[in-house]
């Protein structure tokens, strides 16, 4: 079961809706996928101010003033990205800064989940911990997260913040995926597909966002080695993804379902019970998605997944 973030907010959604690609050219593209996530059940959508340098949360802001979704919906956004040079932004003000630029962009007084987009792991935790529980403390988030950060600096995070008697570190994102990745597919990226970083999440409290749980298309029938961006092809297109993408086509074939959907029933199925994170070109892919939620893989098979052997 999926568990709430923070008392008062909607449960979070087994699919969770990924907006980078939103730009003020796709509004209109947007705005009816914005309307048919939530016309499924969807209760997550992701947002950044990096995303479009802002144009998604401009996109969504424009949404939210006609949608009435407000209220049955979680919002969320990241800060403090990186600059161009991959300077670290961390410090009180870049946080801060973003977040209000953010609730302006989007057209409200609060979000309901703000994490810091990467870590700068040279920097104590305790002052970024800070900064974000004094956010929630002036009313401008509801709760607090981390995104691709490690276990170990999110373990000393959580212990920290628990110390102070303020708003818990609620939420962590990092990619998971049934494409294991060679190299982090962007620069400060942090997965948990390894068994340590599974077993550490599955006992821990913290919610786990799982972002690019489709591994970026590398399941859809379509996708070509030729046209795929390089990095995509860098990180996952190795002979041991190819045999887990082949494996999901043939359980698929067995489900009447697609490998793409058997990947994001894979991430739904690990012991976490993470939230899928995705993004979409239309209403039909999301629709496709949707119905991954709805597929229930045993162990068994979630193993024969991953390495082709049935368990004893």
């Amino acid at each position: 079961m999926i568990r709430p973030f923070v008392q008062g907010l909607p449960v979070p959604s087994p699919i969770g809706l990924g907006t980078a690609s939103f730009a003020l050219a796709n509004a209109d593209v947007a705005h009816r996928l914005l309307d048919t996530y939530v016309g499924l059940g969807g209760t997550l959508i992701d947002t950044a101010a990096r995303y479009g340098f802002g144009e998604s949360e401009e996109v969504i802001g424009q949404w939210l003033r006609t949608s009435g979704a407000r209220d049955s919906i979680i919002l969320l956004t990241k800060g403090a990205h990186p600059d161009p040079s991959w300077t670290s932004r961390l410090d009180a003000a870049s946080i801060t800064s973003d977040l209000d630029e953010s609730l302006a962009r989007l057209g409200v007084d609060q979000v309901d989940v703000l994490l810091v987009h990467r870590d700068d792991e040279t920097l104590p935790v305790e002052p970024i911990v800070d900064t974000l529980q004094g956010l929630v403390a002036s009313g401008r988030t509801r709760s607090i997260g981390v995104s691709n950060w490690s276990t170990r600096r999110l373990a000393r995070a959580m212990t920290y913040a628990l110390s102070t008697g303020g708003a818990p570190i609620a939420v962590s994102s990092v990619y998971l995926g049934l494409a294991l990745p060679t190299q982090p597919l962007f620069n400060g990226c942090v997965d948990a597909c390894d068994d340590a970083s599974g077993t550490w999440y599955a006992a821990s409290d913290v919610p786990l966002l799982a972002w690019a749980s489709q591994s970026s298309g590398y399941f859809e029938p379509t996708w070509d080695a030729a046209t795929a961006p390089p990095p995509i092809v860098v990180g996952y297109d190795t002979p041991g993804n190819r045999a887990r993408r082949e494996r999901a086509r043939q359980l698929g074939a067995d489900l009447d379902a697609t490998a793409t959907q058997v990947a994001i029933a894979w991430v739904l199925a690990q012991p976490c019970r993470p939230v899928a994170l995705g993004g979409f070109r239309d209403e039909s892919s999301l629709r496709d998605a949707w119905a991954a939620a709805s597929i229930e893989l045993s162990i068994e098979q979630c193993h024969w997944l991953e390495t082709g052997e049935t368990l004893d």
